[in-house]
């Protein structure tokens, strides 16, 4: 009887050792496929979330808004992967899940590269009063930081506006500082129509310089935090200065304000025909916001400046996101230059873009 148990014994040791690493490498490859189907998924809702109008929603509003760090990141990931496929191959293991993983990011790293690519990454040459023609409209949008600018700001935008010769000029957060930034203009031998709008907190007022030479402009209903204005005589392009509220960076919470006042932006470009809107969107061009925009064309990408990031500019352009926009309408106006320029004293950068019509 003992001796009928012990092979019987080593029969059922034998099953162990063999089952139980069949039973682990089993449950490895379960969650290796599922971890390439959750990059996979990762990957297609970064590269086309506008598409299955997802731009919008918590969590994936946010990651949208950063396509640069989806871009390097993406990369990183290949690059690890790769790695580990080349090590798991020199074990003479098939690295099948890993080396898909890394397929899968380098075609989502590609993309990513290529629609910046697209817009453009380079912050352009600079926009010069000098090579202004008859007809140009030179527009320049500069987020100022309200009542956080100091003379260094107000200074550099001042110059800004003589270099480029800038004939309509966005200062979201600017009407904390919009009088010295005339004072100093006007100094200058430049005449301007100013149209502050009062928001809500001290940051959100946003300030609109229209110039003499574009004759007389007066103020309609705009949208929230942000100035229209409409010429006297009806012969200059209708003009608006925006700033939506900003993109919570909390993916948990609530949406309303910026979805509410992006959407507002939005209808600008469905009820102001051939005219100019600049500003602090809050927004990329992947947000459905600046998605849907009717006859109105990205300025930035139309001249090779448009993936180039605005902020924080604390951060190369590279890394940076471009939540600064010029939009004209396409069946108006021209976009003839366009540069991203860097403001002292402030967390975003200018974007100056040259328009003439068409």
């Amino acid at each position: 009887m003992g001796q009928d148990d012990r092979p019987r014994s080593r029969s059922a040791a034998g099953r162990s050792t063999t089952t139980a690493p069949s039973g682990r490498l089993e449950r490895t490859s379960v969650l290796g496929w599922i971890a390439v189907v959750v990059v996979a998924t990762a990957a297609v809702l970064s590269i086309a979330p506008g598409t299955l109008g997802w731009s919008t929603e918590k969590g994936i509003a946010q990651a949208v808004a950063l396509r640069t760090w989806l871009l390097w990141g993406f990369a990183g990931i290949a690059a690890v992967s790769l790695l580990a496929a080349v090590g798991i191959g020199s074990r003479g293991r098939r690295p099948v899940r890993t080396t898909a993983v890394a397929v899968v990011c380098v075609l989502a790293a590609g993309s990513h590269l290529l629609v910046l690519d697209a817009r453009g990454l380079d912050a352009g040459a600079p926009v010069l009063a000098s090579d202004e023609r008859d007809g140009d409209i030179t527009v320049l949008t500069a987020n100022v930081r309200g009542e956080r600018a100091g003379e260094e700001a107000v200074s550099a935008v001042v110059d800004r506006v003589i270099s480029s010769g800038a004939d309509v000029v966005a200062l979201p957060e600017g009407q904390p500082v919009v009088g010295e930034v005339v004072a100093q203009l006007t100094a200058r031998g430049e005449s301007f129509q100013v149209f502050p709008t009062f928001g809500a907190g001290p940051n959100r007022g946003t300030a609109l310089l229209v110039a003499e030479s574009l004759g007389a402009y007066r103020e309609v209903d705009g949208p929230v935090g942000g100035v229209r204005v409409e010429p006297v005589d009806g012969d200059g392009p209708p003009i608006a200065a925006v700033h939506p509220t900003s993109l919570p960076p909390d993916p948990t919470d609530d949406l309303g304000a910026w979805r509410s006042e992006g959407s507002q932006v939005q209808e600008l470009f469905q009820t102001m025909t051939g005219g100019i809107v600049a500003g602090d969107m809050n927004a990329t061009l992947d947000h459905e916001h600046l998605r849907e925009t009717g006859t109105y064309v990205d300025a930035g990408s139309a001249v090779g400046i448009g993936g180039y990031g605005t902020f924080p500019s604390s951060l190369p352009g590279v890394l940076g996101t471009t939540i600064d926009h010029v939009l004209v309408d396409g069946g108006r106006f021209a976009v003839h230059a366009g540069a991203v320029v860097d403001v002292p004293g402030t967390d975003h950068r200018a974007v100056v873009v040259r328009v003439a019509p068409r």
